[in-house]
């Protein structure tokens, strides 16, 4: 084998343009297939780490019902000690109960609509991160129950910063009209425009208080050690929460966000798409440039044919001509995703120009490209696998030719 590895080295650099038309063909195709990975990767994390990181845990629990009919009248009691025990179930972090109610925030100047909700300041600080997008002020703390925090945008339509008062408006659980006074203590930043303009946090407690609702919460958040193992987690925390009636309901983040979810598999649809097309065009080079290889050394091939050379043996040195270019270009084209991947990851991809369609997508300007090594390696084989599946017909070929008609070809 390695005499043939060597011949099919020496063969490549027999004719320069065409071995460095097929490299540089492998390694743009390969280029542009990892930065529109990357850059998707970096889309679907941005949407996913926003959505699970802020608003939704990666399991939830809710009253049954409480997602076609997001109210807060579909709360719930929970059994003392229920968070304790959704704890102790195998592969979970953390659990958080909160309190959500759509209200009217009102400043001097405007007002918004927004998803206020109430939560318990030390378990919600393990379970999301909204502690560590705190830009301005402090966040919530026990006992602060005249603090509100809100986002940058809120605070922007609103004309309001820290210090400023806010009235929160309401229905209880009565049906009756309440209002109350908060101060700001906090202004979060975070990837998502739109979310920053429609949520607000309070005290779990002063939410009870403001809709009459003194033991209640509208889910429970909780926050798994690995995200991809969630499946025993629900199954853990059903069979706690089938002890309370049957009233509850446990759900994966994907079931909660079913948008968010098509979301993720039309951007894994479009890379795969993305992969088809460009192999099918690699594939279609790498055919085009081995066929010219065998026509050109037809004579040669018929001459090691003559002396001795098994048909398998000059297959599969036509077969390692392609592999080494197809190393070639991996290692060119792969080489230039990872430094430019690597330089977008540190810095960020601007699309500041497209800023109002992000915002609506939930997402910020700036995207940050994220491929995971196994993901490297399997985007490294595949192109090599590709480049000599496509080489099989030439090499095929090859392996058909006649001595006598080869030696004899002008």
């Amino acid at each position: 084998m390695g005499i043939f590895i060597r011949i099919a080295w020496r063969n490549l650099w027999r004719n320069y343009s065409r071995s460095l038309i097929m490299i540089g063909g492998i390694g743009v195709g390969l280029f542009g297939l990892l930065v529109y990975y990357g850059i998707s990767n970096g889309f679907i994390n941005q949407l996913v780490e926003v959505s699970i990181e802020l608003e939704l845990g990666h399991v939830q629990v809710t009253r049954r019902g409480y997602y076609q009919h997001p109210v807060q009248s579909n709360s719930f009691t929970p059994a003392n000690s229920l968070m304790e025990r959704i704890e102790s179930v195998h592969g979970v972090r953390a659990a958080a109960g909160r309190l959500s109610a759509a209200v009217l925030v009102n400043s001097a100047e405007k007002s918004n609509r927004v998803d206020l909700v109430g939560i318990d300041p030390e378990r919600e600080g393990r379970v999301t991160s909204i502690r560590n997008m705190i830009a301005q002020g402090e966040y919530l703390g026990p006992g602060q129950d005249g603090k509100i925090v809100i986002g940058r945008k809120l605070a922007e339509h609103l004309g309001v910063g820290l210090g400023d008062k806010l009235v929160v408006m309401t229905q209880d659980s009565e049906n009756e009209l309440q209002s109350r006074l908060f101060r700001v203590g906090g202004i979060f930043e975070t990837n998502s425009p739109l979310w920053e303009k429609t949520a607000a946090f309070i005290t779990l407690r002063s939410m009870r208080k403001l809709l009459g609702r003194p033991l209640q919460l509208t889910a429970i958040l909780v926050r798994a050690e690995r995200e991809k193992s969630l499946e025993p987690i629900v199954a853990g925390i059903d069979s706690l929460v089938t002890g309370e009636g049957s009233a509850l309901e446990v759900f994966e983040w994907k079931e909660v966000s079913p948008l968010l979810a098509q979301s993720i598999e039309m951007f894994d649809f479009f890379v795969w798409v993305f992969y088809l097309i460009i192999y099918l065009a690699m594939a279609f080079g790498v055919v085009n440039i081995m066929l010219m290889v065998v026509l050109d050394r037809t004579r040669e091939l018929g001459v090691m044919r003559a002396i001795g050379t098994t048909p398998g043996q000059v297959m599969t040195m036509v077969l390692l001509e392609a592999a080494l270019l197809g190393v070639a270009g991996i290692i060119v084209g792969g080489g230039a995703a990872w430094l430019l991947n690597g330089y977008l990851a540190a810095n960020g991809l601007d699309l500041g120009r497209w800023a109002d369609g992000m915002e609506f997508m939930g997402l910020g300007s700036v995207i940050y490209p994220r491929i995971e090594p196994l993901e490297w390696l399997v985007s490294f084989l595949s192109a090599e696998a590709a480049v000599i599946v496509s080489s099989i017909w030439p090499a095929w070929r090859s392996a058909g030719i006649e001595p006598v008609r080869a030696i004899q070809f002008e």
